[in-house]
């Protein structure tokens, strides 16, 4: 149980750099990503209140739980992209 503490705390910090991205963005992923950042603190305060938990389902839980919000960040970004590449097109237009 050693191990998830400080894990733990680091997933706590980025927790709230992506719940403060949420409180100052109007753009949908900052939301996404906090909620999978939330599901996974939560997977380590569970390992920390049972310790009948088994390590390795808990460490393959804690790791696969950045895939969903790595994929949130990889959309927002390709979106954003194709949205500057409008704007780009209008204002040339104009």
């Amino acid at each position: 149980m050693t191990f998830a503490v400080p894990i733990f705390f680091i997933d706590l910090m980025v927790l709230a750099g992506f719940w403060s991205l949420a409180l100052f963005s109007s753009r949908f992923w900052p939301y996404w990503a906090t909620g999978w950042q939330l599901v996974g603190l939560l997977i380590h305060i569970q390992r920390m209140m049972f310790d009948d938990i088994l390590e390795k389902p808990y460490g393959l839980l804690s790791m696969y739980i950045a895939y969903p919000i790595l994929l949130v960040i990889l959309i927002a970004s390709l979106r954003s992209g194709g949205a500057v590449r409008i704007q780009r097109i209008h204002a040339t237009a104009k």
